[in-house]
């Protein structure tokens, strides 16, 4: 008998899968033995696309349809493009910053989601624990894609150097570090909520 022999979806290898996609590369000194972690921004956005589609699983089991769940982040995009100045707006549009917002406004969502369904999903051990570990991993990619997007405008501004010199730190930008922090006040209180269902 297995801990999660009630899985009968599968819901607990796949959120376990998502989790442990790698998102960095390893470089390593033949002559120090030195290793050095760096972003691989591809496999950031896939493990960010992963994420999401594994959710729309979760959400199928809840009867969320694929229309609910867009107008769930079209309200939340909404709300976040308030966060952002009208001069940074264009950023949500390169495809890089559109999956890291998308993976933020995700975890969201699936917040939302759980909130709003109680019991439905938390009586599902299962279904529940992988809600909460991909959402988990949404935050985590979306973070990870926040630092590897500064990275890469910070080098191109200083011609390929990665001295930073952002006022927003490692957002990037003020605009970001405003939708960062909208974000991540909603879950915590979400967090909240979750935890009384």
């Amino acid at each position: 008998e297995t801990a999660d022999m009630d899985d009968n979806g599968g819901f607990l290898a796949l959120s376990l899968a998502v989790r442990n996609m790698p998102t960095s590369v390893v470089i390593k000194d033949d002559k120090s033995g030195f290793e050095e972690h760096h972003v691989n921004h591809f496999s950031a956005a896939i493990q960010a696309i992963m994420a999401e589609e594994s959710l729309k699983i979760y959400l199928n089991e809840v009867h969320v349809g694929e229309k609910e769940w867009e107008e769930r982040l079209d309200k939340i995009y909404a709300k976040r493009k308030l966060e952002l100045k009208k001069n940074d707006e264009d950023c949500m549009e390169n495809f890089y910053s559109k999956i890291k917002y998308r993976i933020i406004m995700s975890a969201e969502a699936a917040l939302d989601v759980i909130i709003s369904k109680g019991d439905i999903i938390t009586r599902n051990g299962p279904l529940f624990y992988a809600f909460i570990d991909t959402t988990r991993s949404c935050v985590a990619v979306g973070v990870t894609l926040f630092g590897a997007c500064v990275s890469t405008n910070e080098g191109d501004k200083n011609n390929g150097s990665s001295s930073s010199t952002s006022n927003a730190g490692v957002y990037g930008c003020a605009s970001d570090a405003n939708v960062m922090c909208a974000s991540f006040e909603t879950m915590e209180n979400q967090c909240l909520a979750v935890k009384s269902v």
